[in-house]
């Protein structure tokens, strides 16, 4: 059996402290942002499965989250040892630090105590905050383009960028969703 542990560097996540400005001053989703900085692959004879490395708040260790690939028991067991105490994990728990040290989870994480689904497109958002939507393969989505347009115009540098043009009209302009008022 050839056994082969690879650890891959996903995002060390620090520009979520830009992305939570923007949130604060209420330009921006409370959606769940994603924590995941490294990601680990455990390669059995050829087939590889693949583990989010999902970090904690506060010390509390790190958890796996299988994300491809067969789901064999050995697997995660071999993913925890390879990234327990490596210097990978050490530098999660720094990254981690600088994110509680900015602010970021002052709220808790996302989505806090402040936030409700909405019922058209079932994102959570900051309660009494309004957003427009759009149909995307079939789906209703916010229309975070215009949002990210907002984003831009008053300074913040945030981590994600839209797909479409501000200029697309929501379903709210073609009248097939009423506005949240």
């Amino acid at each position: 059996m050839e056994i082969k542990i690879t650890t891959r560097l996903i995002s060390d996540r620090q520009d979520l402290l830009e992305d939570m400005k923007a949130r604060q001053a209420g330009l921006d989703a409370y959606m769940y942002d994603r924590l995941d900085m490294f990601w680990i692959e455990v390669d059995i004879d050829g087939k590889t499965s693949t583990f989010a490395v999902d970090p904690r708040e506060s010390g509390v260790p790190f958890s796996l989250s299988h994300q491809y690939g067969p789901r064999r028991k050995l697997d995660p067991k071999l993913a925890e040892l390879a990234f327990s105490g490596s210097k990978e994990e050490i530098q999660q728990n720094q990254w981690m630090k600088a994110l509680e040290e900015g602010g970021y989870f002052e709220d808790g994480q996302f989505p806090g105590k402040d936030t409700e689904h909405c019922p058209h497109c079932g994102r959570v958002f900051k309660i009494g905050s309004t957003h427009e939507h759009k149909r995307y393969e079939g789906k209703v989505v916010p229309h975070n383009e215009r949002q990210y347009k907002k984003i831009k115009e008053a300074g913040f540098k945030i981590s994600w960028r839209p797909g479409y043009s501000p200029d697309e009209p929501s379903l709210e302009d073609l009248g097939e969703i009423e506005r949240k008022v």
